[in-house]
């Protein structure tokens, strides 16, 4: 896909376990979209993407009202595309 789009910044809190504690960051993302595909990007460092579990890209699509990843995709992953996916509603870019 080629990022083409910018159609918002937004920012989403996720959890992530270290050791016993689960810890919530704040994330910023900036969201392309090219027809129904969608790319969040996350603003931040690969050391901390790793940490969370987060991908360098998230991908993924809405058909018929339903987020549909675009790649297999851990639990945080789909977590943070879930909380990007009602963020967009919310902004009624969706």
């Amino acid at each position: 896909m080629i990022v083409t789009n910018e159609i918002a910044s937004i920012t989403i809190l996720v959890a992530s376990k270290r050791g016993n504690e689960t810890i919530n960051q704040i994330i910023p993302f900036k969201v392309f979209r090219q027809q129904q595909h969608y790319k969040a990007i996350p603003l931040i460092s690969a050391e901390e993407r790793e940490l969370i579990g987060l991908s360098a890209e998230l991908s993924f699509r809405f058909v018929e009202n339903r987020i549909i990843p675009e790649a297999k995709a851990n639990e945080a992953t789909l977590k943070a595309i879930n909380n990007i996916a009602g963020e967009l509603r919310m902004l009624r870019i969706v």
